[in-house]
């Protein structure tokens, strides 16, 4: 099951990894204790937006595809 993750990562005003590194590791929990999304195991799907109007609709059409 893939889960789309758009994340405020690289940008020269705001960029928090911390978040991105957070949802993996709740990903990676999921997968190897709980076996995923109802036994489908989940795939994190990541764009970092860089806060910016281009960026930010390069992820979200990234996440439509």
């Amino acid at each position: 099951m893939k889960i789309g993750f758009i994340t405020a990562e690289g940008g020269s005003a705001i960029s928090l990894p911390e978040v991105r590194e957070g949802a993996q590791a709740a990903v990676a929990y999921a997968n190897d204790y709980l076996g995923g999304i109802g036994g489908r195991p989940i795939q994190l799907v990541v764009c970092k937006s860089q806060e910016d109007a281009a960026s930010a609709r390069t992820c979200a059409n990234e996440m439509v595809e």
